[in-house]
């Protein structure tokens, strides 16, 4: 006998009930592992509008082909390999590029690898005309080095530490410099007006914040 509820120790099915919760009922409680997955499945799918499931394997066939479907995961597929990549050419931007309308063989990516290195370049060069522009009003010339070993190698966004090694590319923990008042609105590229940051809390703040107020203290 269970003593948290007073009921057997069976499930309906006839296997070994499995340990229960506080928060489970009566019902609930006498079943094993398997069941109460089941149970849960089914309530789950009926509360989003979708037909139960009786059985864990269950899997229709494809809903553009209605090729037959093996299930390898714990959610059913809804098309095959084939209809996938026609339900993928049906998208904006697919197949060409929307600079050069040129065939492109990525499929994450809206422009070819060409246009996409020049957008890249071209990106680069604004944002360094602006930090050039800032230099010759009056700022200084300064190093990633030196700001970091001035930050204690601190992120001054999240204020967790910042590898002094950092993957190459994209990392989300690559050091960056932050600028509080960012050079879109003004601000001088000076090492009082630049912070220590995760590139990943840089992009993630953007030109937002009120991390200006640091130039107070």
């Amino acid at each position: 006998m269970d003593r948290l509820f007073g009921v057997p120790g069976l499930c309906p099915c006839g296997n070994e009930s499995a340990p229960s919760k506080p928060y489970m009922n009566r019902v609930i409680a006498r079943m094993c592992d398997d069941c109460r997955t089941t149970y849960w499945r089914v309530k789950d799918r009926k509360r989003r509008g979708k037909p139960a499931v009786p059985d864990a394997d269950y899997q229709p066939p494809c809903e553009g082909c209605g090729a037959e479907l093996v299930r390898d995961s714990s959610h059913p597929k809804r098309l095959c390999g084939d209809c996938k990549v026609k339900s993928w050419t049906k998208r904006d931007g697919y197949g060409r590029c929307i600079e050069c309308q040129r065939p492109k063989e990525t499929l994450n990516n809206r422009r070819c690898d060409e246009c996409r290195e020049q957008f890249r370049k071209a990106r680069d060069r604004r944002k360094n005309v602006k930090r050039r522009a800032a230099r010759d009003s009056g700022g200084d010339l300064y190093t990633l080095i030196e700001i970091a070993e001035r930050d204690g190698w601190v992120c001054h966004l999240c204020e967790r530490k910042v590898p002094k090694r950092s993957p190459k590319g994209y990392h989300p923990k690559k050091a960056t410099i932050d600028h509080l008042v960012p050079i879109s609105d003004g601000g001088r590229d000076v090492r009082e007006n630049v912070r220590l940051a995760h590139w990943r809390c840089n992009s993630a703040r953007g030109a937002r914040g009120t991390v200006q107020l640091l130039l107070i203290g």
